[in-house]
């Protein structure tokens, strides 16, 4: 019989492996995959006694706030971050209000001003130039694939 602790384990090895999948099949480069996973696992450290999938959209906002006052912060890892909880919430978690998030809100980060700003339509342009939607449907025959820049 196996112990509580070894199918606790096994149960966050099954999730990281569920969510890795879930990046290449967004084809997310294998480059940045250790750093999605790093955010989402820093989004789970900031509230450890709630699931993931009790959390609120207001927890997710405090993160980012949080996150955001990192001193060496820049704008691309910053919205990496939203990328990488985009993706966590739109495709594994699946909360109803992951839809209608501000993604792209939370993505316009002017790092001069340490301040965020809406976008205007929901797409943000990606390291390296590329446009990349921020709603839950993103890849889509007709937007980009994601790319990443390396830390």
């Amino acid at each position: 019989m196996e112990s509580r602790d070894q199918l606790q384990e096994e149960r966050i090895a099954r999730f990281w492996k569920r969510y890795v999948g879930a990046l290449r099949l967004r084809q997310v480069p294998e480059n940045a995959v250790p750093w999605y996973r790093k955010h989402v696992q820093a989004f789970i450290d900031f509230a450890p006694d709630i699931r993931l999938v009790n959390r609120r959209p207001e927890t997710l906002e405090q993160w980012f706030a949080h996150t955001s006052r990192e001193p060496r912060l820049t704008g691309w890892k910053h919205r990496q971050r939203v990328d990488a909880l985009r993706l966590l919430y739109c495709l594994l978690v699946k909360s109803e209000w992951a839809s209608g998030f501000d993604w792209a809100g939370w993505a316009e980060w002017k790092p001069a001003s340490g301040r965020f700003q809406n976008a205007i339509d929901h797409n943000y342009w990606r390291p390296g130039g590329e446009k990349t939607s921020t709603r839950c449907s993103m890849h889509t025959p007709q937007t980009p694939r994601v790319t990443a820049t390396q830390h």
